[in-house]
């Protein structure tokens, strides 16, 4: 099932990626966001492309989403798993669409140092 709201469209889950997101595992997740210690607290989700805040009453907010297509594919599992445990993710025209610059969100390459040899020296 295709989900929109406020032109924000959710692509449907394949048997697998929504088996991903209903398991254990994605209910877990989902809860800890519901989590009612958490009301107020907002976290990026690095490698999700999403930002989500917990908002009380067991539901949570998309604040920001990158303009991308796997983004909306992880919003929509973060969706499935939140909806499995009772829960409800908001999106719509609130949520800020950032474009994705796939060249500024590389990440560096890390310059191979030869270790430095560490200890006492012994004579």
């Amino acid at each position: 099932m295709v989900t929109e709201n406020d032109g924000i469209l959710l692509p449907e889950l394949s048997k697998e990626d929504n088996a991903l997101a209903v398991s254990h595992d994605g209910k877990l997740f989902a809860l800890d966001l519901l989590d009612p210690e958490k009301l107020g607290q907002f976290s990026w989700i690095n490698g999700l492309g999403v930002a989500l805040q917990n908002v009380g009453n067991n539901k949570i907010r998309c604040i920001c989403i990158y303009d991308d297509p796997p983004a909306y594919k992880h919003l929509a599992m973060i969706d499935a798993s939140i909806k499995s445990v009772g829960g409800v993710l908001e999106f719509g025209d609130f949520t800020v669409r950032k474009k994705w610059n796939p060249e500024a969100n590389k990440i560096s390459e890390i310059e191979e140092k030869t270790p430095e040899p560490t200890g006492m020296e012994v004579a």
